[in-house]
């Protein structure tokens, strides 16, 4: 059933990115569900590459489903094989960083999200808010995240910016 529901989540959120307008045109506007309740833009991307890596602490194992999830997305998009590194071992750049926190702001699916150049990190409560980040994520990078198979000739760049998203089932 879990995976029904995934299934069903994460091809709705493939139409609204194809739908919708490029994050990467930039601006305050953020085409994303559930709307972030906090969006600040910065200037500059985050750019995924070959070099990086997906930083959680691996003690965390009620999150390693949603971080697999999430690095087979982007491997089969972009066929970048991306190194999974605990967060004992934190990387000084070209990370994206899962980290748990105790902000009763978030509540149990919220989450925080800062991207800038070198390092994209993910605050939540819970693995609901991480995964509700992670959906974030695939819709701020361009459509062709969402492809079945490798496409080449793209750039993976996320716009700079911090927000707080909302809650997933606030859709």
């Amino acid at each position: 059933m879990k995976r029904i529901f995934l299934s069903i989540l994460l091809t709705s959120c493939a139409i609204i990115a194809i739908c919708g307008a490029s994050p990467a045109q930039g601006g305050d506007v953020v085409n994303v569900i559930p709307k972030p309740v906090f969006v600040e833009s910065h200037n500059g991307f985050f750019t995924l590459s070959h070099e990086t890596k997906i930083v959680y602490f691996f003690k965390n194992k009620e999150m390693q489903s949603t971080i697999e999830q999430f690095e087979d997305r982007l491997r089969t998009a972009t066929g970048y094989k991306f190194a999974l590194r605990d967060g004992f071992d934190m990387p000084t750049k070209d990370f994206i960083f899962f980290n748990y926190v105790r902000d009763e702001t978030l509540g149990d699916e919220g989450y925080r999200l800062e991207v800038d150049g070198e390092r994209i990190t993910v605050d939540a409560n819970t693995d609901a808010g991480f995964f509700c980040a992670t959906q974030t994520l695939l819709q701020l990078l361009p459509p062709e995240v969402f492809s079945p198979k490798t496409i080449s000739g793209i750039e993976w760049k996320i716009p700079s910016r911090g927000s707080n998203g909302g809650e997933c089932t606030s859709m």
